[in-house]
C-alpha cells in the first residue's frame, strides 16, 4: 500500500529570547519548533535551557496551539510569533484562524482572523512592524490576495494584490524594506516568476524571472543577528 504524508517543518532559531546562557558564556540559542502535519495535535514542543553549566537541553510541551498544516508564520518586531491560516485537523477545512505566541508567558492567544481562508500561502514581518500575508489557495482557486496585520490595533486589512496568483512561493525581506516573492505554483505548474512588494507605496511590480521554475524552495537566513529560518517539505511515498 502506498501513501503520502506531507510534513511541513518550521524551525525558528531566536537568539537571547530566554534568560539563560550557553556553557561557554555566549548568548542562548534556544529554539521554538512548530511542527505541522495533517491531523496534528494541538501541542507545540519548545526546548528550554537547563543549568547554564550544562550543555544538555530538555523539551517542554506548550499546549494551546491549534493543530494545523500548510500554515505560515511571522515574527513581529514585538517578538511575538504568529501562526496563520492553514488546514485544520483531519481535513476540517481551510482556516482563517490566527494565533499569537508570547515568549514572555509561553502562551498561545487566538487573535483576529484573516479575511480570507488560505493554505499553502506565505507571510513575512515588515520593518514597519506589520505582518504581510499573501497568496495560497482556498481549495477552489489560487489566490493573489494580500493581507496586512497591524499589531497596534490587531486588525487584518487587505493590501494591493499580487500580480500573479500563486501558492508555495518564497518571500525574502530585502535590505531596503521591500519584499521579494519568487517561484511558487501557478495553476498547478511551478513558476519562474518573481515580483516585489513596496510597503511604502502598497504596490507590486514584476522583476526578472528566475532561470529555473521552482516551488516550495528554501529561503536563505535573513536578519541573521536575530533569526535563522529553515523550511522543509518532506513527502513520504
Amino acid at each position: 500500500m502506498k501513501f503520502k504524508i506531507k510534513l511541513f517543518l518550521f524551525v525558528l532559531v531566536i537568539v537571547s529570547w530566554i534568560g539563560c546562557k550557553r556553557s561557554d558564556g555566549g548568548d542562548s540559542s534556544d529554539l521554538l519548533v512548530l511542527l505541522g502535519i495533517l491531523g496534528a495535535t494541538t501541542t507545540v514542543p519548545v526546548p528550554a535551557c537547563q543549568d547554564s553549566a550544562s550543555s544538555s537541553r530538555t523539551w517542554n510541551v506548550i499546549s494551546g496551539a491549534t493543530g494545523r498544516s500548510q500554515a505560515s508564520k511571522a515574527i513581529l518586531t514585538n517578538g511575538k510569533v504568529l501562526a496563520i491560516g492553514g488546514e485544520g485537523n483531519l481535513g476540517n477545512g481551510i482556516l482563517d484562524q490566527v494565533q499569537s505566541f508570547d515568549f514572555n508567558t509561553s502562551q498561545w492567544t487566538t487573535i483576529n482572523p484573516l479575511n480570507v481562508d488560505r493554505e499553502y500561502h506565505n507571510s513575512i514581518s515588515l520593518n514597519n512592524g506589520k505582518a504581510l500575508v499573501f497568496g495560497g489557495t482556498d481549495l477552489n482557486t489560487f489566490l493573489s490576495s494580500v493581507e496586512l496585520y497591524d499589531p497596534a490595533n490587531g486588525n487584518w486589512n487587505f493590501a494591493a494584490p499580487m500580480g500573479h496568483a500563486r501558492a508555495l512561493h518564497v518571500p525574502v525581506l530585502l535590505a531596503d524594506g521591500r519584499v521579494l516573492v519568487s517561484g511558487g505554483e501557478e495553476n498547478f505548474n511551478a513558476t519562474f516568476g518573481a515580483e516585489i512588494y513596496n510597503p511604502a507605496q502598497n504596490t507590486w511590480s514584476d522583476t526578472l524571472p528566475m532561470t529555473t521554475s521552482r516551488w516550495s524552495s528554501l529561503r536563505p537566513p535573513f536578519k541573521m543577528e536575530k533569526y535563522w529560518w529553515l523550511e522543509e517539505v518532506v513527502a513520504i511515498t
